[in-house]
């Protein structure tokens, strides 16, 4: 007979196999009954900034002001939570 914890697990490997595909109310429905899918706050703000520095790389008419290159800004926030997918 299988436990609990293994119905769950297999319900969460499941639910992890959806969950790129949900919006919105279902997302949110999801992050409910499976809380280790929800991002926290610092992860979605890291991959936000992520994802402004690779626009602003991308652009010839912008130079960073300071002493550290864009990219040397990204392999920062690549070292704080993981490579942004």
């Amino acid at each position: 007979m299988e436990s609990y914890e293994q119905k769950y697990k297999e319900a969460l490997g499941w639910m992890k196999s959806l969950y790129g595909g949900l919006h919105g109310k279902t997302k949110e429905e999801a992050e409910k009954y499976f809380p280790e899918l929800a991002e926290n706050e610092d992860e979605r703000i890291r991959k936000e900034l992520h994802i402004y520095l690779d626009w602003l790389d991308g652009r010839k008419d912008y130079a960073p002001r300071g002493e550290f290159a864009i990219r040397d800004m990204i392999a920062w926030l690549e070292k704080q939570g993981g490579q942004y997918e």
